[in-house]
C-alpha cells in the first residue's frame, strides 16, 4: 500500500487554522501569570494567593476540556472551537471595560479564561481526523505546538502592562483574538469521516479502559509540568532573582518557546520509535532538571538553562503522548482529548498552586519542584516495569536464582528463545489446553463471520445503508487445520457440528483424532481442497513460514485463512499480496510477525481482513480456572516427586 506524504495526506489549511486557534487561546489561558506581578502588587496578594491565581485558569481549563470534548463529538471540532472562542472574547471584553477590582474577581476571570485552555480538546481532533496513523504524531505535534502561545503571553504581556496598565492588556489581546477567529472560520474544515455522535454514557465507557488512565497520568506530568511552569515562571523569576516583570517575561518566554517548538519533534520521534519508548527517556530527563532547579541556583541565567532543558523534555513528552492517543482511541478522539487534556491541566494546577504554597509555608520553592520531579520518576518506573520489559527482568532473575527448579506458564506458547534457557535451568510446564475451548469458539466465530459477510453488514450499518450483501454457506465447506493439538482438536470437533468437512494435519497422526488427519508431508496435496485454512500449530523451525507464496497459490480461489497460532507461520508480505489480488478472499488474524502490529502495516486497512490483538483466548474465567487447576495439580506432583503434566521438553 502506497503511503502519501505528510502534505498529501491531510488538509493543510485546517492544520494551520488549528495551530493559530490553539496558539492564541493558550496565550489567553496563561495570561494571569505574566500579569501576575502587577495584579499581586495592586491587590496585595500573598505567595499562596499568587499561586492559586495563576493555577485557577489551568484547573478550569482542565475541567472544561471534558465539556469541550463532548461538544466536539456532538457538534464538530470547528463549531465547538468557535463557541469557545466567542466566550473567551466576551470575558476579555468585560474585564477590559468593567475592570477587575478584587481577588475574587480575578479568580472568576480565571474561570472564564479556562475556556481558552479547553481549546485543546477542539484543536487537536480538528487536525488529527484528517491524517492517517503514520502521520498522527507529526500532525498532532504541529497542532499542539500552538501551546507556544504561552510564550507569547510571557513575551509581550509584562511589557504591555508596564506601558498601558495590566487591565488594558485584556483589550489589546482582543485584536489578535478576533482576527484569528475570523481566519479560523474560513480556513478550518471538519474532516469528512468523523464518527457519529454517542451518548454521554458511551463517552464515559472509555474510562473502563486502563489505557485511558495511563494516558491521563502520562499527560498530567508532561503537559502539567509544561503549563504549570508557563503559568508560574514570571512570578518565580521575579521573586527568586528579583528580575523586573519584563525581563522575567523574556526568561519565561525562552523556556516556553523551547517546550512548544519541540512538540512536533516529539510526535515525529514517537512515530519512529514508539510513544512509550520515547516517554521513558523524556520523564527521566524532566525529573533530573526539575530536581536540579529545586535547589535554587545562584544565578538567574543558570536557572534559565535548566528550565529550558526541563521544558524540552516535557514538550517532547507532550508530542509522544498524543502520538499514542489517536491511534488507540480513534473513534473516541474527541472525548479522549478532553479527558487526557483535563488530566494535563490538573497536573498544571497542582504544580502552579504547590509552588505558591511551598514558598508560603517553607520560604522556598524546593518542595513543590521535588514532588513533581518525583511524579516523573514514578511514571518512568511504572513504564519500565509494566510497559517496557517486566517479563525480561523476571526471567533474568529466575535464570540467576540458585534454587529454582520448576516454572509453570499460564500460557501455552513456549517458542520464545528465553524458554530454551529456562528448560536448561530447570523444568518447564505450560497450560496447554486451558484456553482451547474459547480459542476454538473464536475460530468458528471468524469462520462464520467471513462466510456470512458480517463485516460488510457492520460497515453498511455505520453508513446507514439498507443494502443486501452477498454471503457464503458455511455448511459443506472444507476446512484444513494445521496443528491438531488441544486447540486444533476442539476446532475440528466444533466445525463438524456446522456441517464443515474437516481435514487435520499433524506431523505424525495417531489415529485417535476427531477428524480425517494427514501428515504434514501432504500439505501441498491438502491445500487445493481447502475453503478455510486454520493455523493452530506452534512455531518451530519446521513450521516457520509453512504457508508462503507457493502454498497460498495452491489454495482454492477465494479461500479464507484464520490464524490464531503464531504470526510467523505465514509469510506476511505474501499473504498481503494474495489478499490484494483477491486469490485469498479474506483473513482473520489474531497473531502477527511483529506485535503490536505496527500502525503502518497494510493489514490494518484492508477491507477483507479482520485484525485482533492476540486475544483469541479472551479473558475466559473458565480458562483461567483450568490453568490454575493445572498448576495446583502439578504442584502436588512436584512435591511428591511424580511426573509433571504438560512438561515442555
Amino acid at each position: 500500500m502506497d503511503k502519501k506524504s505528510f502534505l498529501q495526506a491531510g488538509h493543510t489549511p485546517t492544520l494551520l487554522a488549528a495551530f493559530l486557534y490553539f496558539d492564541l487561546a493558550f496565550m489567553v489561558w496563561v495570561l494571569l501569570g505574566p500579569l501576575g506581578i502587577g495584579i499581586a502588587k495592586d491587590l496585595g496578594l500573598s505567595h499562596a494567593e499568587k499561586g492559586l491565581m495563576v493555577a485557577t485558569p489551568v484547573l478550569a481549563g482542565a475541567l472544561l476540556r471534558i465539556v469541550m470534548g463532548i461538544l466536539v463529538d456532538r457538534l464538530s471540532p470547528k463549531k465547538a472551537a468557535i463557541i469557545g472562542q466567542v466566550v473567551v472574547i466576551a470575558a476579555m471584553a468585560y474585564a477590559w471595560q468593567v475592570g477587575v477590582h478584587s481577588y475574587a474577581e480575578v479568580l472568576i476571570l480565571g474561570l472564564f479564561l479556562g475556556v481558552a485552555g479547553a481549546s485543546f480538546a477542539a484543536a487537536l481532533p480538528l487536525a488529527s481526523r484528517w491524517y492517517p496513523a503514520e502521520h498522527q504524531g507529526t500532525a498532532m505535534g504541529i497542532a499542539g505546538a500552538g501551546n507556544s502561545g504561552t510564550a507569547l503571553a510571557a513575551l509581550f504581556a509584562p511589557g504591555l502592562a508596564a506601558a498601558f496598565g495590566w487591565t488594558n492588556v485584556f483589550g489589546i489581546v482582543l485584536i489578535p483574538l478576533v482576527i484569528v477567529l475570523i481566519a479560523f472560520c474560513f480556513m478550518a474544515k471538519d474532516a469528512p469521516d468523523a464518527p457519529p455522535p454517542k451518548t454521554l454514557a458511551e463517552y464515559m465507557k472509555v474510562l473502563k479502559d486502563k489505557d485511558a488512565w495511563w494516558f491521563m497520568f502520562f499527560y498530567s506530568v508532561t503537559f502539567g509540568g509544561f503549563v504549570g511552569l508557563a503559568s508560574s515562571l514570571v512570578i518565580y523569576f521575579n521573586t527568586q532573582y528579583g528580575l523586573d516583570p519584563k525581563m522575567a517575561g523574556f526568561f519565561t518566554a525562552g523556556c516556553v518557546f523551547a517546550g512548544s517548538l519541540v512538540r512536533p519533534i516529539g510526535g515525529n520521534v514517537a512515530d519512529r520509535i514508539g510513544g512509550v519508548k520515547s516517554l521513558t527517556v523524556m520523564y527521566i530527563f524532566a525529573a533530573i532538571f526539575l530536581a536540579i532547579v529545586s535547589f535554587g541556583l545562584p544565578e538567574a541565567w543558570m536557572a534559565l538553562v535548566v528550565f529550558v532543558c526541563a521544558m524540552l523534555s516535557l514538550g517532547m513528552g507532550n508530542g509522544a503522548v498524543f502520538q499514542l492517543v489517536p491511534q488507540r482511541f480513534k473513534k473516541e478522539i474527541g472525548v479522549m482529548t478532553g479527558l487526557v487534556g483535563m488530566a494535563g491541566g490538573v497536573g498544571g494546577f497542582y504544580l502552579a498552586s504547590s509552588l505558591g504554597y511551598s514558598k508560603q509555608l517553607t520560604g522556598s520553592y524546593q518542595v513543590g519542584f521535588l514532588i513533581f520531579a518525583g511524579l516523573a520518576v514514578l511514571l518512568w518506573i511504572l513504564i519500565v516495569l509494566f510497559g517496557n520489559g517486566l517479563a525480561d527482568r523476571f526471567f533474568k532473575i529466575y535464570l540467576t536464582a540458585p534454587n529454582v527448579q520448576w516454572m509453570h506458564l499460564f500460557a501455552a506458547g513456549t517458542d520464545h528463545p528465553v524458554f530454551a534457557a529456562v528448560r536448561a535451568r530447570g523444568r518447564l510446564t505450560n497450560s496447554a489446553g486451558a484456553s482451547a475451548i474459547p480459542i476454538a469458539h473464536t475460530v468458528i466465530m471468524h469462520t462464520i463471520e467471513l462466510c456470512r459477510n458480517a463485516r460488510g453488514f457492520a460497515l453498511a450499518q455505520q453508513q446507514h445503508l439498507w443494502a443486501e450483501r452477498t454471503s457464503i454457506d458455511v455448511e459443506g465447506r472444507t476446512m484444513g487445520i494445521i496443528g491438531l493439538g488441544n486447540i486444533g482438536t476442539e476446532v475440528a470437533r466444533l466445525a463438524q457440528q456446522f456441517g464443515i468437512q474437516v481435514i487435520g494435519m499433524r506431523r505424525h497422526p495417531r489415529g485417535d483424532e476427531p477428524c480425517e488427519t494427514w501428515p504434514t508431508s501432504r500439505l501441498h496435496e491438502l491445500l487445493p481442497l481447502v475453503d478455510d485454512l486454520v493455523l493452530t500449530a506452534p512455531l518451530t523451525e519446521e513450521t516457520r513460514n509453512i504457508i508462503g507464496a507457493t502454498e497460498l497459490a495452491l489454495l482454492r480461489p477465494g479461500a479464507h485463512i484464520v490464524n490464531i497460532g503464531r504470526g510467523e507461520l505465514i509469510d506476511e508480505p505474501a499473504l498481503v499480496a494474495a489478499l490484494h489480488s483477491g486469490h485469498i478472499g479474506a483473513a482473520a488474524l489474531d497473531v502477527f510477525a511483529t506485535e503490536p502490529l505496527p500502525a503502518d502495516n497494510p493489514l490494518w486497512d484492508m477491507p477483507n481482513v479482520i485484525v485482533t490483538p492476540h486475544s483469541a483466548g479472551g479473558t475466559s474465567k473458565l480458562a483461567t480456572r483450568r490453568a490454575a487447576d493445572m498448576f495446583t495439580h502439578n504442584l502436588g506432583r512436584f512435591v511428591r516427586g511424580e511426573p509433571l503434566i504438560n512438561e515442555v521438553t
